[in-house]
């Protein structure tokens, strides 16, 4: 199950970083709605499926909570918001600009500019785009969010409880 999980968000992270939607096409995909100055104040990924031999996994979605200190363009409620990331580790907690598209799960994704690319505000009339990880029937993102929070912390005790054997 976790595996067909997987699949979807892969399928989701695919068609957000290549903007292959024949729904959305590739211009609205490639702008934002929300462009904001801020700092990750959580950062949660979300389960890594188990992969076959010989397979790495080098980014997958994680939920990140971004203390807003400057609205650079766009409208934004609150100073607190939640966005998914695909990345492959956690960002440094200070402030950076961040594109934050809309997505249907009612958070943003975060999109990143490929060098020398300047990213464009969405137009006003532009639908919301997939979140990076899409839940399965009966899970909530929320779920998800809370089930990686778990897996992280066990992988932190069991790395802790690691480096003590090695050091004793």
């Amino acid at each position: 199950m976790a595996a067909a999980n997987f699949a979807v968000a892969a399928a989701a992270i695919c068609v957000a970083f290549l903007g292959a939607s024949e729904a959305h096409g590739a211009d609205d995909r490639r702008c934002y709605d929300v462009k904001v100055v801020a700092h990750a104040i959580q950062q949660i990924p979300s389960v890594a499926p188990e992969l076959g031999p010989n397979q790495i996994l080098a980014v997958w979605p994680w939920f990140l909570d971004l203390q807003v200190t400057r609205v650079l363009a766009g409208r934004l409620s609150g100073e607190l918001v939640n966005v998914l990331s695909v990345q492959h580790t956690d960002v440094l907690p200070e402030d950076r600009t961040w594109w934050l598209r809309r997505n249907t799960a009612g958070t943003y994704n975060a999109i990143y500019p490929d060098r020398g690319e300047r990213l464009r505000r969405c137009s006003s009339s532009a639908i919301p785009v997939e979140p990076y990880l899409i839940p399965a029937a009966g899970k909530t993102l929320q779920q998800y969010r809370e089930e990686g929070a778990q897996h992280y912390r066990d992988w932190l005790e069991q790395r802790q409880r690691y480096y003590e054997r090695e050091a004793s």
